[in-house]
Formats: structure tokens, C-alpha cells, sequence
């Protein structure tokens, strides 16, 4: 059942590469496997199975033990660092350096089992894996507790998921600073000493790119199981999406912002008021408080795009991504939305039509991918504008190809005959500005970059 389970669900998590809303959709990855202390006898078998996944999913791997590859001509070639069981003191402070710098440059790392056995005398890395390892007992079977599935790691994984592996202690848990996919259930085997929050896999956006760990993959069988496979491969996939594909621009919403938008540093969920944000100074985010305010309207018009958009916000609030003005992807909270019950109003549907009083045409997500108000949360959209002939006429409709929400695809392959409700523009046209909605309720947005195509 489980396999079957899997499959289906692999369906939902990789589409063709070609029209797919992935900013790297054929990552770059590095797998460095040095130790200096323990050593593995599966790093071969991981290896391996890096090799197999590169080959079926469409993805170049490099291995190496080599801690002058830590440089940076040779990290430009990459997009994400795998630490594949290792231990120790494996890089000098100029392999730190270069390291850092990729990671701040927007890129990702991974961290597989051992990898928290690694460099503890530099206090930075420790923020990027998470925690370090401290002890373990012997080799059990054990329980994993998938605490959230809105990830693409986890999404498929089986809510109580039974396996043989060494369960890490951990020097405290991470959970105050990384989002924790899944912890393992210490009353399910003998010998754990963190009690009842044991996170064992998790990930973070960290200093500018993305960090994805798993404590998983000690024995040399987790390398064939197809669970962890497919979760090692997720958890690669997300982590290479930090950065801006070639070409890609800013979002120019115009040197004045609309009345009521300010720009800021952060925002947070308010802690004595769920219903708004409160926000630090700085720069890089857009925010209006109330969200009674105009819409924020790009000077340039795109038609073919792929689009990442970071937004935030608070309980109960609401908003709208408007390609070319006209077609929306719904922002709106839906964290608490059970999926049989999502809407096309909810958090990734592509929002109704309407006509004589009528909505029509509206497509709800077909998971609910929402993450809790006050996180920062991110739509990666792929779209296609409408084409028309050379009298004007229309003879294809919009496409939004593929929407990700938080990693996690939410349409595929949805027409638009129009555009949607409380669109800029009634008509339809091969071009039309990036429209973000800013009159539904308080938002913060950054990190919006447009890569015009030509699909």
C-alpha cells in the first residue's frame, strides 16, 4: 500500500521539466563525502544511489572528497552542496570562506545523517545544519512522526513511518529556528535522551539560501529504500531553489511606492494581535499594515513568465498574484482549510470568473500546501500568456502551466478563457504588467523576480 501510495504521489511532485515552475529544474549538486572521524560503510551505497537518482530524475551529481573543491570558481558550478556522511574537521577557514559565501549567493545545502558530525568548531555551520549530533544508541527500529507535510520531502511519506536506522541525540533541539518536518518517537525504541521533541529531519532559509537536513540513512539499506530515495531527492530539489535563474529581474514596482505600502526590513506575526503583522526597519520588503491600500503595479509588461513571489501574512488575511493584470493566483489564509473542503478562493487556486452575477471557472489547489500566517511563504508560478493571430484574435488561452506553493504543486495545466474576477483589465492582450493585490487585508511581499519566456 505504501508503495502504491508513493507512486501516486510521485505523480503530484515531478512533472516535465519543461514547462515545470522549478527555478532549477536540473540541479547542479556537489556530494562531498569526507571524514575525519567515523566513516561510514554505506557512503558507497549513498553514492550510488545519488548516481541511479541523477540518471532517472535528470539532475548532474559530482562526488568528491577533495576539500579544495571548496572554492569559489569551482562552487559557481553548482547549485547545491550535499554533506553525505561526513565527519569531523573536513574544511580550513579559506574552504569555510567560500563556502559561506555560496550559501549566501543563494544557493543550497543538504545534510545527510552524519553531517552534524561535522565541524564543530565553527559556529556558523552549526546554524546552517541545525544542531550537532551528540550521541546515539544501537541500531533499531523506530517510529517517525511526520509533523508537517506541507513540504516536498515529507508530502508523500506515511504519517507514522516505521524504519530501521541509528537514531541521533542531538546537542538541543533545533526547533526554535528551523521548520521541523518530522521527529521520531523515542517510546517506539529503546536508548533516545532528548524525551518528547526529537526532530529528525528539517530544513530552514538561512543567510540568504536554503538548508535541508535528514538524520536518516546510517545503514546501507536506506540507499535502496524507495521512501528515503525519493525523500533524499526532495529534500535536494527544494534546497537548489534559493536562487534566481539567469535572467531573471527585480519586480520594478516604481521609485514611489502606492499610499500605504512602506518598505521595511521583516515583518512578524504580532503576538497580541494574530490579525496583523508588525514589521522591523530595514529594506527588501513591501508592506501595507491595513490592506486597504493600492495595488502594487509592475512598470514593465511580461506575457510568457516564470515568477517567484515571497509574501506573509497574518491570520484571516488575504490577497492576489495578477499575471499581466488579469488572471490570479489566490493569497489567502488557508492554513487551517481541510483539503476536502479547498476552494479556488483558497492559498494556490486560480481564482473564479465572474459573469452576470455568477462566479465560473475558478480551480481550487489541489493540495493545501499553506503554511501558518506569519511564516513567509513562496509561489513559483510558470504561465503562458494568450496568443492571437495577426487581425487581433484570440486563438489560445492563458496558461498557468504549473503553480508550486511552498515547494509543492498546487495547479497544473489550468486555462484561463478570461480574466478572473477584480482583474486590472477586462480585455485580453499578449502583454499586461504583474499586478499584486493590496486592498484584501495586510501583506508583506519580497523577493519577486520575473523571468520573461518564450513558451
Amino acid at each position: 500500500m505504501v508503495a502504491g501510495l508513493l507512486a501516486a504521489s510521485l505523480v503530484s511532485l515531478t512533472q516535465s521539466a519543461s514547462m515545470s515552475a522549478l527555478s532549477v529544474s536540473h540541479p547542479r549538486v556537489l556530494a562531498f563525502s569526507k571524514t575525519a572521524g567515523f566513516r561510514h560503510d554505506s557512503i558507497p551505497d549513498a553514492q550510488e544511489a545519488l548516481r541511479r537518482l541523477s540518471q532517472s530524475k535528470g539532475f548532474t551529481v559530482t562526488f568528491t572528497e577533495d576539500s579544495a573543491a571548496f572554492n569559489p570558481s569551482n562552487l559557481a558550478n553548482f547549485d547545491c552542496v550535499v554533506f553525505l556522511l561526513t565527519t569531523g574537521d573536513v574544511l580550513d577557514e579559506t574552504q569555510q570562506a567560500a563556502f559561506q559565501a555560496f550559501i549566501r549567493e543563494g544557493n543550497g545545502y543538504v545534510g545527510v545523517h552524519a553531517a552534524t558530525d561535522t565541524e564543530y568548531q565553527w559556529p556558523w555551520y552549526r546554524q546552517l545544519a541545525g544542531a550537532y549530533f551528540r550521541r546515539h544508541p544501537q541500531i533499531s527500529k523506530a517510529t517517525i512522526r511526520i509533523e508537517d507535510d506541507r513540504h516536498p520531502s515529507t508530502q508523500f511519506l506515511p504519517k507514522a513511518w516505521e524504519r530501521t536506522d541509528e537514531w541521533y541525540d542531538f546537542d538541543a533541539s533545533p526547533r526554535k529556528d528551523v521548520r521541523v518536518l518530522a521527529s521520531v518517537d523515542e517510546t517506539t525504541y529503546a536508548g533516545g535522551s532528548m524525551g518528547s521533541d526529537h526532530p529528525i529531519i528539517w530544513c530552514s532559509e538561512f543567510d540568504g539560501g536554503r538548508s535541508w537536513y535528514t538524520a536518516l540513512g546510517h545503514t546501507k539499506e536506506s540507499y535502496t529504500e524507495p521512501e528515503f530515495v525519493e525523500h533524499l531527492y526532495q529534500g535536494i530539489l527544494w534546497a537548489s531553489q534559493a536562487g534566481r535563474p539567469h535572467g531573471a529581474e527585480s519586480a520594478n514596482f516604481g521609485a514611489t511606492l502606492p499610499k500605504g505600502w512602506i518598505e521595511v526590513g521583516d515583518v512578524l506575526l504580532d503576538t497580541s494581535d494574530p490579525l496583523r503583522l508588525t514589521s522591523s526597519p530595514g529594506s527588501g520588503v513591501l508592506f501595507t499594515s491595513n490592506g486597504r491600500d493600492a495595488h502594487l503595479i509592475t512598470r514593465e509588461q511580461y506575457g510568457d513568465v516564470l515568477l517567484r513571489v515571497e509574501f506573509c501574512i497574518p491570520k484571516n488575511s488575504n490577497s492576489g498574484v495578477y499575471l499581466m493584470g488579469r488572471y490570479e493566483i489566490q493569497i489567502r489564509d488557508s492554513f487551517e482549510v481541510a483539503a476536502a473542503n479547498l476552494m479556488h478562493s483558497d492559498m494556490g487556486g486560480k481564482y473564479e470568473r465572474w459573469k452576470n452575477d455568477k462566479g465560473f471557472e475558478g480551480v481550487p489547489p489541489r493540495v493545501n500546501a499553506a503554511l501558518a500566517p506569519g511564516k513567509w511563504q513562496t509561489l513559483d508560478i510558470r504561465f503562458s500568456a494568450p496568443r492571437f493571430d495577426r487581425a487581433g484574435k484570440k486563438i489560445s488561452d492563458a496558461v498557468f502551466h504549473e503553480v508550486r506553493l511552498n515547494g509543492l504543486v498546487v495547479l497544473e495545466n489550468v486555462r484561463c478563457t478570461g480574466p478572473t474576477r477584480a482583474s486590472l483589465f477586462d480585455d485580453e492582450k499578449p502583454k499586461g504588467p504583474l499586478m499584486l493585490q493590496g486592498d484584501h487585508g495586510p501583506i508583506a511581499y519580497r523577493n519577486v523576480w520575473v523571468l520573461p519566456r518564450n513558451d
